[in-house]
């Protein structure tokens, strides 16, 4: 905006030019009506007033609020059916806060904080750098002389085995004498073994035809014995009376029926003698048309047991509720109900513990018989005696590794033999067992 005049100025502000004039004169501001005003003593008056009147000056608000209204029309449809207008007014309020002198200097001294931070760290980076440079020259030095000793021991490792093989070399030619006796006492060995294994077998043999002629003299003396005890148990068989099951149980029960029904026979009165006819046919077991009657032995006398059977349950450190209750030949429900109301709720095919299936059985009233799974073993090795003398023995070596790693030679220096050399290819195509003197022992 150019510069305007006094006169102008107090014209375009609405207030008089002595008034003015005493406003840019408190201001600092030495002016005349005809006077020009440019725009940095505009902004000097301006700051001025500002202050007077209780501002912070020309530097603007320190809070600034915006509030932005927006209203809207929304169709609703009534209880009735019908749509209404609904106004709907929307308010918005934005408030935006300078930054106070206090808050610049805060973040001056952020912004310097920073910056001594990066520095620090270049620092810091810096050292690090140098150390590890220092590290890698130390560590290659370090493999350098690991690697001067490594060349060193791997040429004195050479010359030992030159110098060994030298030897070995030299003790080749004793080693094939050697080899020749073990070759030949190996033969020997091989030779009594067959002559025992042999005599072994013919022992064996006159063994099954002694025992073969004594199972045939004993059946010869008590063939007459065996043939009438057969006789004496099929003229029983004949004899005895007849049962519908093989069930001990079943078979009980039936001449239980037996009895009581020949009991109570026995104690009937007498009938009158028109009815002797009547009971001739039924004594010879005919009924009224003359059809047979089944004996007492044949008819249908088995009657259910009442009472529990109580058994003797052996368990083991675990079992399931199934088996449980299949040992104590009651059903599976069962067992699980009474588990119920003792405070377990189990299935029939869970795994419980040996103390819970022994509660469970003798609150059910059977007798628990506890085992353990080794019992068996147990018992075996009970009968074994440690009084013995201990007696050393060699050690037994199994040398076992790759192909073409080393065993037999390993072997042959131990054994001071050549087996390795006579192999095809050099490698051992059998396995064997020796028998070593050292002087270690």
């Amino acid at each position: 905006m150019a510069e305007v005049s006094v006169t102008k100025l107090a014209e375009d502000i609405g207030t008089t030019v002595d008034k003015l004039l005493q406003q840019l004169d408190s201001a600092g501001i030495k002016k005349q009506a005809d006077d020009q005003v440019n725009e940095s003593e505009k902004a000097q008056l301006l700051d001025h007033l500002s202050k007077q009147h209780g501002g912070s000056g020309a530097s603007g608000p320190e809070r600034m609020t915006l509030q932005r209204k927006k209203k809207s029309t929304l169709s609703v449809t009534g209880s009735t059916g019908k749509a209404k207008a609904v106004q709907v007014e929307v308010r918005k309020k934005r408030t935006y806060v300078k930054k106070s002198a206090l808050d610049e200097q805060q973040e001056q001294a952020r912004l310097e904080a920073e910056e001594q931070a990066r520095l620090e760290a270049e620092a810091q980076a810096k050292q690090e750098a140098e150390r590890k440079a220092k590290e890698e020259a130390e560590r290659k030095a370090k493999e350098e002389a690991e690697r001067k000793a490594k060349e060193e021991a791997e040429r004195k490792a050479k010359e030992e085995a030159k110098r060994k093989a030298e030897a070995q070399r030299k003790e080749s030619k004793d080693s094939a004498k050697d080899e020749a006796q073990t070759q030949k006492e190996r033969d020997e060995a091989e030779r009594l073994q067959k002559e025992a294994e042999e005599a072994a077998l013919k022992k064996a043999e006159e063994e099954a035809q002694r025992q073969a002629e004594e199972a045939r003299r004993l059946a010869e003396e008590n063939e007459a014995r065996w043939k009438k005890e057969e006789e004496e148990r099929k003229r029983r068989e004949e004899t005895a009376d007849h049962h519908l099951t093989t069930s001990t149980y079943a078979r009980e029960a039936e001449d239980e029926s037996d009895a009581r029904e020949e009991k109570s026979a026995r104690r009937k009165k007498k009938k009158p003698k028109g009815k002797e006819s009547v009971d001739a046919n039924a004594k010879f077991g005919k009924g009224k048309k003359g059809k047979l009657k089944a004996p007492t032995s044949l008819q249908h006398g088995f009657q259910k047991p009442v009472a529990d059977k109580k058994q003797e349950v052996r368990i083991g450190e675990t079992i399931t509720v199934a088996e449980l209750a299949s040992r104590m030949a009651v059903k599976g429900a069962e067992v699980v109900k009474t588990m119920m109301k003792m405070g377990d709720m189990v299935t029939i095919n869970q795994v419980i513990d040996q103390e819970t299936a022994q509660l469970v059985a003798e609150e059910m009233g059977h007798k628990v018989v506890v085992v353990r799974e080794n019992e068996l073993e147990e018992k075996v090795l009970s009968d074994r005696s440690e009084g013995g003398k201990a007696e050393s023995r060699a050690p037994v070596v199994t040398v076992m590794g790759h192909v073409d790693h080393g065993k037999t030679s390993t072997l042959d220096y131990i054994r001071k033999a050549k087996v390795a050399s006579g192999e095809a290819g050099g490698i051992t195509q059998h396995i064997g067992a020796y028998h070593v003197d050292t002087d270690n022992a």
